[in-house]
C-alpha cells in the first residue's frame, strides 16, 4: 500500500493539467500513486494522459456529472493510505513538500497545511491557519489542494456530496470534524499553491447557500447558533464596529436603563 494517493480532476485544461502533473512527477518523495480522472475534455487534455501514461496508476477520459463525481472516482481507484486531491491547475509548493509532510509519523484523520492562493494576473495570498482552538469558522483554512485525508475516512463517509457544485469538500470537513470527530492535526508547511479563476473563486453566493444548506442538514440543532455566530463575527470586521461595541455601546447601554429605571419600566 502506498503511503499517498494524489488524485487530479481535469476538464478541458491541458495546460493546467501540464502543469499540475510535472509538480507532482517531480517531487523527490516517491511513497505515492497518481490518479487522474478526466471528464471528457476536448481540447488534447487526453493526449497530456498518453504522454504521461506509464506514471501514472490509473486515468481515464469519460463524461462525468461534476468535480465531485470525479474526485469520487477516483477515491474509488485510491489504494494509499492518504488522498491528496491537486486538481489541474494547481501544483504543489516545492519539489521536496511531499517529504517534508512524510518526514514525521502521524496517524491522524485528517492532516492539513498551509496553502497560496494565486489569481490570474500573477498575484500570490498566502492562507495561513495560526488558531489554537478549531471551530468552524477555521474550516476557512483547511482547502483540499493542501490536505491529506484518510482514504478509510473518505469511504466511511461516502465520500462526496455530488448534489453541491463547489462546497462538497467544505461539507465533507465538516462532517468528517465536527459530526463524527475525525481526528487532525496542522501542519506549517505550505502544501501547494490553489489558482483562484476557478468556479468557487468566482461564485462566492452560491459557496454560501451551499455551506448554509450543509450546515442544516449536518448539524440542525445547532444551525441557528452557528449562523448567527458568523453573522456577528463578519459585523464585527466592519470598520468603527469593533470601537462602538467596545466604549460607546456600554454607555448607551448604561444610560437607557437609568432613563428606564426612572421611568419605572424596569
Amino acid at each position: 500500500m502506498p503511503k499517498l494517493s494524489i488524485i487530479t480532476v481535469n476538464l478541458n485544461n491541458k495546460d493546467g493539467l501540464q502543469q499540475t502533473v510535472q509538480s507532482v512527477l517531480e517531487q523527490s518523495f516517491s511513497d505515492y500513486e497518481y490518479i487522474v480522472i478526466d471528464g471528457g475534455s476536448t481540447d488534447g487534455s487526453a493526449d497530456i494522459l498518453q504522454l504521461y501514461s506509464d506514471k501514472l496508476a490509473y486515468f481515464c477520459s469519460e463524461h462525468d456529472n461534476g468535480i465531485y463525481e470525479a474526485m469520487n472516482k477516483g477515491i474509488e481507484r485510491a489504494k494509499g493510505e492518504y488522498s491528496l486531491f491537486l486538481n489541474s491547475g494547481d501544483y504543489l509548493s516545492k519539489k521536496d513538500i511531499l517529504s517534508e509532510v512524510f518526514s514525521e509519523s502521524f496517524d491522524e484523520d485528517i492532516i492539513w497545511g498551509n496553502i497560496i492562493l494565486k489569481n490570474d494576473k500573477g498575484k500570490t495570498r498566502c492562507i495561513k491557519y495560526s488558531g489554537e482552538v478549531f471551530t468552524i469558522k477555521s474550516l476557512d483554512s483547511v482547502w483540499h489542494q493542501a490536505t491529506f485525508i484518510k482514504t478509510s475516512l473518505l469511504e466511511k463517509l461516502n465520500c462526496y456530496k455530488t448534489n453541491f457544485r463547489i462546497s462538497s469538500d467544505w461539507d465533507f470537513f465538516l462532517r468528517a470534524i465536527f459530526k463524527y470527530g475525525a481526528t487532525h492535526k496542522h501542519l506549517p508547511l505550505f502544501i501547494s499553491v490553489f489558482l483562484t479563476n476557478g468556479m468557487s473563486a468566482k461564485n462566492s453566493k452560491l459557496l454560501y447557500e451551499e455551506r448554509e444548506k450543509s450546515l442544516k442538514e449536518e448539524l440542525p440543532f445547532l444551525f441557528n447558533d452557528i449562523k448567527r455566530l458568523l453573522f456577528l463575527e463578519k459585523i464585527w470586521k466592519i470598520p468603527g464596529i469593533k470601537f462602538f461595541m467596545t466604549y460607546i455601546y456600554p454607555i448607551v447601554s448604561k444610560i437607557k436603563r437609568i432613563y428606564s429605571e426612572r421611568r419605572g419600566l424596569l
